[in-house]
């Protein structure tokens, strides 16, 4: 049975990636074969039992444990891994605003964003959830391969989506994993290339909370795009706790916010 997602998951953005999510109204999709995890949809050989299954449904009696060895050898596992990148596409969330490491790894050291979003209606507009699940020893062996068609195994794909090395589990990571070419993907011109990505529904962005390091110039811009496709959001702001080695998460009035632009207009 899938594990229900919180209520609210949260995605950290850089200041640009930020800007570009809320005025273009997207988010964007993540492929295996670009992510800076070498281990994305890598497995570590195919599975018996799908093995076994293969051989019985093609009429095969007589190969055993050393042919599966064999087959495991002779496959390319890094196009393995390319290979998937053409059949799936996943968007990563974290359960906590406040995670140390996760504003230092992806809001670009505390200047960027992190925006929480309501699960229940992604869920409803894009996909369900996978909890990532990470193993209590480090090294442990990867999930297997499915043997055949890869593009009819998209479970298996999902679940080899759905596991990390434990050295990842500080991002207590949940995903949306899609077909690139599913009703709720298309594509989004980005520079000089081309990204995939989804829109976010209405009322999906519940808040959105300014890294302690973010320049005012940018929680003004920010601010403004924010009212102007997603009225109901609140703002709050990272602050150092004054005696931990924690951050908190404190809730930030509007009117403060837009107070310190001398230019800016009254929000109707």
């Amino acid at each position: 049975m899938p594990a229900i997602p919180p209520e609210i998951l949260c995605k950290y953005f850089s200041p640009d990636a930020i800007t570009k999510a809320i005025e273009g109204n997207y988010l964007k999709w993540s492929l295996p074969c670009d992510e800076n995890d070498p281990f994305e949809a890598m497995p570590s050989g195919y599975d018996p039992e799908d093995f076994a299954r293969y051989c019985s449904e093609h009429g095969i009696i007589e190969l055993g444990q050393s042919d599966l060895s064999l087959l495991d050898s002779k496959k390319d596992w890094k196009k393995f891994q390319r290979d998937a990148s053409n059949i799936v596409a996943f968007m990563s969330f974290a359960e906590e605003s406040d995670s140390l490491l996760m504003w230092s790894h992806y809001a670009k050291n505390h200047t960027g964003a992190c925006v929480e979003l309501d699960t229940s209606i992604l869920s409803t507009h894009i996909d369900r959830f996978e909890k990532v699940v990470y193993p209590v020893m480090q090294g442990a062996e990867r999930p297997k391969a499915p043997i055949g068609d890869d593009r009819d195994n998209q479970d298996k794909i999902r679940d080899l989506l759905s596991h990390k090395a434990n050295e990842w589990a500080y991002e207590k990571e949940w995903r949306l994993i899609v077909p690139p070419l599913a009703k709720c993907v298309h594509l989004e011109k980005s520079g000089e290339r081309y990204i995939l990505v989804s829109d976010i529904p209405d009322n999906a962005v519940k808040r959105i909370i300014f890294g302690y390091s973010m320049p005012v110039s940018k929680r003004l811009e920010l601010a403004h795009l924010v009212v102007r496709h997603h009225p109901r959001c609140e703002f709050a702001e990272i602050q150092q706790d004054k005696t931990r080695f924690t951050l908190n998460v404190e809730p930030l009035d509007l009117s403060v916010v837009l107070a310190e632009d001398s230019h800016s207009h009254p929000i109707m």
